[in-house]
């Protein structure tokens, strides 16, 4: 294969392809066009709308152009809403894999002699693998085979995907390389989706991370006989979480299913630093027992501490009203170009709080909410991580699944508790103490990090009071961060005698510096 993008015969299928859908101007612009033959300038299709054009093109264009695209209709933030909605309708299905192909990845990966039993029809098929089902030592299972040369196939239009979005950044105006960035995220993601030992583990790590959420089940996975093309994982017998209708006859408890859906994926969020990514209704069941399943582990994203606590303190501040510390968190996590209008978003935060006071669910929600402040902020030049949106859009789509299960659910209620909840045991798991205590610490912990040093200088002067000295200007949040952080650790902690001891000392300390400064 040519090393250049431009001499890439693909390459030059797919503006052919624009082309003649009708982005011919696009490609004008970006200085593409000159690659198309003169003959298929011309666009067939101009009387159909530019959305459904564009979803049409993807749909042409293959699986690598799909997953793209549903990936764009989650940022409303870099594209018009119209598209984003339209793209939305964009399915990862494909023709069925024949079965001798099939049988021989399945053979040459891990024997089908392996198993009891192996289905030849396919239980699901989409653009990168199909599913099978089979016995496996007398149990049933679920596995899924990767197409057959999808792995070329799909590095070849990831690299013009990336291509055609940094053209598309420098020479459509769209600020912070934001196309680019999607483009190089959407890429690892999907080198990591055609890898099923990372799925594998994926799905052994995620397991482990919710075994403490009774009504969540995750599949086991036999990662023994798994390998990067076949993955075997236990079957599931569940109802799709959208089938509303077979949903009423089951005998469970819908309002908790849906709390347990928001509640999951607030831990994975906040607590675990690790989410999925992918959760449209397809990938989530309900079993009878009144567990909700998470399927397909492929695109999952790790959070870092610092974006879980600013995403954690943004809705705090939404609650609470605090638009300065809202303004604040939002343009330290952002991209923020020189003549973005400030002023002009801050009013936009203002109002949306407002109409947060009281509005109901079907008016909007923080999600929703945070959706719309990222889409402003990128009007006004403050482009957030492409992680924080796919987290909104993450929530989003939990709520949508939460009130397919249960439509009278008060989604806003259990997001204030929840992550109230969460951001408090980050801090220290208190157990007693008022959980907004706890949010000050959060935010002003780095001014308690520095606590034993502080503590053991504060023992080497114990009796000296004149020798008790602060040499820097001590904030007036020090004496409260440090009371809060030890009555947590004391009321955490009271059978461990260290930790008992430095909620003591830290008490101690927080006395000195408050006589000091009387």
């Amino acid at each position: 294969m040519p090393g250049r993008i431009e001499e890439m015969e693909r390459f030059e299928h797919i503006l052919k392809v624009l082309a003649e859908e009708g982005f011919g101007s696009a490609l004008d612009r970006m200085d593409l066009m000159h690659h198309v033959p003169v003959a298929r300038k011309m666009s067939t299709r101009q009387k159909k709308p530019g959305p459904e054009r564009l979803r049409e093109t993807f749909e042409e264009l293959g699986p690598a152009f799909i997953k793209f695209g549903q990936i764009m209709s989650e940022r409303p933030d870099l594209i018009p809403e119209k598209y984003t909605e339209e793209l939305e309708k964009l399915e990862d299905s494909a023709p069925k894999v024949d079965y001798e192909e099939i049988e021989k990845i399945v053979g040459d990966e891990i024997g089908l002699e392996k198993f009891d039993r192996f289905e030849n029809e396919p239980i699901a098929s989409a653009s990168i693998a199909q599913v099978h089902k089979a016995v496996l030592d007398g149990k049933e299972v679920a596995v899924k085979v990767r197409r057959p040369d999808i792995q070329e196939r799909m590095d070849e239009d990831l690299r013009i995907i990336r291509y055609l979005a940094t053209k598309a950044d420098k020479q459509l105006d769209i600020g912070g390389n934001m196309l680019k960035k999607e483009a190089e995220e959407f890429a690892r993601w999907t080198r990591d989706e055609l890898d099923f030992e990372k799925e594998a583990r994926n799905l052994e790590r995620f397991q482990k991370n919710l075994e403490d959420e009774e009504k969540i089940f995750v599949p086991d996975v036999y990662t023994d006989i798994s390998t990067r093309k076949v993955l075997v994982m236990e079957y599931v017998d569940a109802l799709k979480c959208d089938n509303t209708e077979a949903m009423q006859d089951l005998d469970v408890d819908q309002k908790e299913i849906a709390r347990t859906g928001l509640r999951s994926f607030l831990k994975q969020l906040l607590r675990d630093g690790f989410i999925h990514v992918d959760p449209h209704p397809s990938n989530f069941m309900v079993k009878d027992t009144g567990e909700l399943v998470y399927l397909d582990f492929g695109m999952m994203a790790d959070i870092s501490p610092s974006m879980q606590k600013d995403i954690g303190m943004l809705m705090i501040h939404t609650y609470n009203e605090d638009v300065d510390r809202f303004m604040n968190t939002i343009t330290a996590m952002s991209t923020v170009e020189e003549d973005a209008d400030l002023e002009s978003l801050r009013k936009e935060v203002e109002r949306m709080v407002i109409d947060l006071r009281d509005a109901k669910l079907e008016e909007t929600s923080i999600s929703t909410s945070l959706m719309h402040i990222a889409k402003t902020a990128a009007d006004k030049g403050v482009y957030l991580p492409t992680r924080f949106v796919l987290i909104g859009k993450g929530l989003v789509t939990m709520e949508g699944i939460g009130l397919k299960i249960y439509p009278d659910f008060e989604f806003n209620d259990e997001y204030q508790r929840i992550v109230e909840e969460q951001l408090a045991e980050n801090t220290a798991n208190p157990s007693e103490i008022s959980k907004s205590l706890a949010f000050n610490l959060v935010e002003n912990k780095d001014l308690v990090t520095d606590l034993p040093g502080k503590l053991n200088r504060a023992l080497e002067q114990a009796g000296k009071p004149d020798r008790v000295k602060v040499e820097s200007q001590t904030p007036d949040l020090v004496v409260p961060s440090l009371i809060v952080g030890s009555a947590i650790v004391l009321s955490s902690s009271m059978k461990n005698r260290m930790a008992v001891g430095l909620g003591i000392l830290g008490l101690g300390y927080a006395s000195l510096l408050y006589m000091k400064e009387r």
